[in-house]
């Protein structure tokens, strides 16, 4: 199979032309929101959950680490067929 070009006009037609297609729209937009909420989910827990809500430092890096566990398990079991 050949190489693709990777000049910038090249890379942005091939991107346009996935975002053309209707049956990408929704696994897309269903990976998206589920990287905001894992972001969402980093940058916020510490403050609400420790000062906000008072839990424990060593509880919230419990919670942090299966949250991580459940994020990197599911990316292993989706790369296997």
């Amino acid at each position: 199979m050949p190489r693709r070009s990777i000049h910038p006009l090249a890379l942005a037609t091939g991107f346009a032309s996935i975002l053309r297609d209707r049956r990408f729209i929704a696994p897309m937009l269903l990976a998206l929101c589920t990287q905001v909420g894992l972001l969402a989910w980093v940058s916020n827990s510490a403050f609400t959950l420790v000062r906000g809500l008072g839990v424990s430092t060593l509880a919230y890096g419990g919670m942090f680490a299966l949250v991580m566990l459940g994020q990197i398990s599911g990316a292993w079991f989706s790369s296997r067929r």
